[in-house]
């Protein structure tokens, strides 16, 4: 599936990210590594090398590792399905992959990460009611908005029971809500400790 456009000039940390990785994940010591599945331009890769550790970011779309490596990011094109480190990573962070991915907890779980931070699409998401949507076999939902940034867009929407990871605990979530005179955009953002 293809990016939109927009995502490709992404260049902050996500501020909600930023505070979780500093209350729950900054690394203990030296050689910790981190990656950023779905890391698209590089972002919270930034984020995670100066939070001090080893920082790779993962994404399966070659334009989006360019812009990534072009930010001055260690990133590298991977299909999570068959990626598997040299070393088990300290810290996972999975922000945007969740909506993407049916399977992404338990791709995630099979890395083997000591900590998760992800972030889930809700069923309170004002795209969600879009009357043009289409319900598909597998779960998702294609939104149809013509001049929408989100149009043509298949995402899955999350429940707060369903945003667990196979053999983790969730040690912490919360739930953000941004607004505005068109639309409602609603996230549960988890933190995930290995069993």
């Amino acid at each position: 599936m293809a990016n939109p456009a927009k995502w490709y000039g992404m260049k902050y940390p996500d501020g909600e990210l930023v505070g979780l990785a500093f209350r729950f994940a900054r690394p203990s010591g030296p050689g910790l590594s981190a990656i950023d599945i779905g890391c698209g331009s590089g972002r919270h890769v930034k984020l995670l090398a100066d939070l001090g550790y080893a920082a790779l970011g993962l994404d399966n779309d070659p334009k989006m590792v360019e812009q990534a490596i072009a930010n001055g990011q260690q990133a590298q094109v991977a299909d999570l399905t068959t990626f598997r480190p040299a070393d088990r990573p300290h810290l996972a962070v999975a922000w945007g992959l969740m909506m993407l991915v049916s399977d992404a907890p338990k791709l995630i779980a099979a890395l083997a990460p000591q900590l998760v931070i992800a972030d889930w699409r809700t069923e309170h998401n004002s795209c969600l009611r879009w009357p043009a949507n289409e319900q598909l076999p597998d779960g998702r939902v294609l939104l149809r908005q013509p001049g929408h940034t989100l149009d043509s867009q298949q995402y899955f929407f999350h429940t707060l029971a369903e945003c667990e990871i196979p053999g983790y605990e969730r040690v912490y979530w919360q739930r953000l809500t941004k607004t505005n005179d068109a639309e409602v955009n609603d996230w549960y953002q988890t933190v995930h400790r290995r069993k």
